[in-house]
C-alpha cells in the first residue's frame, strides 16, 4: 500500500478528501512548505507533534507563549534538540489591541528573554521570529519599529488551517473540513496550525504526507 492510501486509510476511514479538490499534481519546481504550529508548548500535546515530525523527517516552527515557555522548559528543549525553531508569540497571548502601548512592548520583551535563555542552553542560535497573537497587530506602528530594531522577522500566514474550529461550539469544523482548507498548490506555503489533539493525531500527519508527495520541501524560519 501507498503511503498516500495509508494516510488516507488512518485519517477518513478509507475514504478520499482530494476528490474534487481541484489541485492536481503538477506545478512550480522548488516548492517549500513551512509548518507553523502556534501556542506551544503544550504538556499534552507538543511531543506528539514532534513525533510526527520525527517520523516523517521535517522540520517547523514553534510559535511558543512565554508563559508556557517557563513552565514546560524541558518539552522547549527537546522542540530546539530536534532541530525545529522557537518563535515568539507573546508572553500571555492577549490580542495586542487590548493591551496600551508599554504592555506590547513587555509581551515581545519577556519571551524574548526566554528564548534567548532556551536557546543559550542549548548551544543553538535564536532565530528571531515573530508572530501577533490572533494576528492582531493594533496597528501600532512602534511595535513593528520595536520589532525591526531588535532584529525580528514578523511572520504571517497565506494558509489557515483553523484548526481550533475542531472544538468550536459556535462554528465547528470536522477534521475533513480542517485538511481541505489547508491543501494547496503554490510555490510556497506558510502554514498555520495549532498546538492542538487533532492536529497531532490526524490533521498533521496527513498533511504532511500529502506535501511530501506533491515534492514540497519543509523549512523552518
Amino acid at each position: 500500500m501507498e503511503r498516500r492510501d495509508f494516510l488516507k486509510l488512518t485519517a477518513f476511514g478509507g475514504i478520499s478528501i482530494l476528490t474534487n479538490t481541484g489541485i492536481g499534481f503538477t506545478g512550480h519546481r522548488d516548492k517549500r512548505i513551512y509548518l507553523t504550529i502556534d501556542d506551544s508548548p503544550k504538556e499534552e500535546t507538543t511531543e506528539e507533534i514532534l513525533k510526527v515530525l520525527d517520523t516523517f523527517g521535517v522540520k517547523a516552527t514553534f510559535f511558543c507563549i512565554g508563559w508556557r515557555l517557563n513552565k514546560f522548559r524541558s518539552i522547549a528543549y527537546k522542540i530546539l534538540e530536534a532541530g525545529h525553531s522557537l518563535g515568539n508569540h507573546s508572553y500571555t497571548h492577549r490580542k495586542f489591541s487590548t493591551l496600551n502601548p508599554e504592555n506590547r512592548i513587555r509581551e515581545v520583551l519577556y519571551t524574548d528573554r526566554v528564548l534567548k535563555s532556551l536557546s543559550s542552553r542549548c548551544g543553538i542560535p535564536y532565530r528571531k521570529v515573530w508572530r501577533f497573537p490572533y494576528g492582531d497587530t493594533a496597528n501600532d506602528s512602534e511595535v513593528f519599529k520595536f520589532l525591526r530594531r531588535k532584529g525580528y522577522r514578523v511572520i504571517g500566514w497565506d494558509v489557515d488551517s483553523q484548526d481550533w474550529r475542531y472544538y468550536s461550539h459556535k462554528s465547528p469544523l470536522s477534521t475533513r473540513d480542517i485538511i481541505r482548507r489547508s491543501l494547496r498548490n503554490e510555490s510556497s506555503i506558510t502554514l498555520l496550525l495549532h498546538d492542538i489533539p487533532i492536529t497531532a493525531k490526524r490533521v498533521l500527519p496527513y498533511l504532511i504526507g500529502y506535501y511530501l508527495d506533491m515534492g514540497y520541501t519543509f523549512e523552518r524560519l
